[in-house]
């Protein structure tokens, strides 16, 4: 199972890295300036983001990226 979830994972950071690579920030994306990001704001940024790799991103489950969760998803390792 641990296999599965870090492979999830890594398909999720995939997926956002072409948003980094575009010049997309978190404070370009957290267009209500909240501090987090939203499903629907990540979905306005970035059309082809699906519900699974927002959720992968969401490492405490909040349902919102924080700042440091979108970088983990934008920054390649």
């Amino acid at each position: 199972m641990k296999k599965i979830l870090t492979t999830a994972a890594a398909f999720t950071t995939i997926a956002f890295v072409s948003a980094h690579a575009e010049g997309m920030t978190f404070e370009t994306v957290d267009t209500d300036k909240s501090g987090a990001i939203s499903m629907q704001e990540l979905v306005t940024a970035m059309p082809t983001v699906t519900d699974a790799q927002f959720k992968g991103a969401d490492l405490d489950g909040n349902g919102e990226l924080s700042k440091e969760e979108f970088e983990k998803a934008t920054t390649k390792k």
